[in-house]
């Protein structure tokens, strides 16, 4: 690497980190930071077998919100948004910002299922499609959710 490259990828004496190389982890805290203002948020709820990236539900309100996080692969994440859609007032597929114009909105939309893009900053989270109320909702798997997470937040 010449020097002038290695002081372009240098800064404060640390290494960047690259764009490709984002963790779910990471979009999963810019989310959460962006989303507890106003809302009861829990990372990694479990539901029987299954882990949900992020639950919400406002203060104050009752629709539980349910939001599937991904870097790159939209199609697992809507596979796991869809599933969710059982037990979600409304449910949400979460995209690196890099890679949120490769979602098919269109099945999205078919599906009512919402799209966040989140980027590597505080703050960098942008609504581009509104989640539909679930047509599928258990409501005692539901409200059991709902349970857990403000419990949790008390």
């Amino acid at each position: 690497m010449k020097n002038k490259e290695l002081q372009t990828c240098m800064q404060n004496g640390r290494k960047k980190t690259s764009n490709k190389n984002i963790s779910e982890k990471r979009i999963a805290d810019v989310l959460i930071s962006f989303l507890r203002n106003d809302n009861h948020v829990a990372r990694e709820v479990r539901h029987y077998e299954k882990i949900i990236d992020v639950v919400t539900m406002a203060l104050g309100g009752d629709e539980l919100c349910t939001v599937e996080v991904k870097t790159q692969n939209w199609k697992k994440a809507f596979r796991q948004a869809f599933v969710n859609l059982a037990v979600a007032d409304r449910s949400y597929v979460a995209m690196y910002s890099k890679y949120a114009h490769r979602v098919d909105t269109e099945i999205l939309r078919e599906y009512g299922i919402g799209l966040y893009s989140v980027g590597s900053a505080w703050g960098e989270v942008e609504l581009l499609e509104e989640a539909n109320p679930s047509r599928y909702t258990n409501r005692i798997t539901n409200q059991r959710i709902k349970e857990q997470l403000t419990g949790a937040n008390k």
